[in-house]
């Protein structure tokens, strides 16, 4: 009986074999997710206008620098650079981002000046406006 049996379950399971293969497996998946992203291309604007009007020169040296403001988002502040007709340069001001304009004295030194404004960024990223017109005390 063993062996009549081994064929009944061999035959039992062909048939299940070609009849299973006839039907289309199906699924479902009840859960979902949606997710809200925004793709951009962000850039940094530096800031526009930079001007030295306002500077005066007798034994001193005075200089207004002023600019409008950087329209790109999360500005933290603003860098300001002079630099010298001898090729150095330094970091004169580092102000906050509502900083529109900063005063810089010194002596004068028959040198020419140069001055750019730099936004600086929570993301780290930053831009360098041109340089103004030269100054010469």
């Amino acid at each position: 009986m063993t062996g009549i049996r081994r064929i009944l379950i061999l035959i039992g399971l062909t048939v299940a074999v070609i009849a299973g293969a006839g039907i289309p497996a199906s699924a479902t998946f009840a859960d979902f997710s949606a997710v809200s992203h925004t793709v951009e291309t962000l850039t940094v604007q530096a800031p526009k206008d930079v001007s030295t009007s306002g500077s005066w020169c007798f034994v001193g040296f005075g200089a207004r620098i002023s600019w409008t403001p950087s329209t790109s988002p999360e500005v933290t502040g603003y860098t300001v650079t002079e630099y010298l007709d001898n090729g150095t340069s330094s970091v004169i001001a580092q102000t906050g981002p509502t900083a529109l304009s900063i005063d810089r004295t010194t002596w004068a030194n028959g040198r020419t000046h140069f001055f750019t404004v730099t936004t600086r960024t929570s993301y780290g990223w930053t831009a360098e406006s041109p340089r103004t017109a030269g100054l010469r005390c």
